[in-house]
């Protein structure tokens, strides 16, 4: 059974990971777009 809880709470954090990864892409956007704007 621990086995189990395991597995399962590694895939959350798997999914919290991604969450996060895609967080970071459109922060990533943000800064870009307005680093553009700003050299313009």
């Amino acid at each position: 059974m621990p086995e189990d809880g395991r597995r399962r709470s590694i895939k959350k954090s798997q999914e919290m990971l991604k969450n996060s990864g895609m967080y970071i892409k459109y922060t990533l956007v943000i800064i870009f777009e307005w680093y553009v704007h700003l050299r313009e």
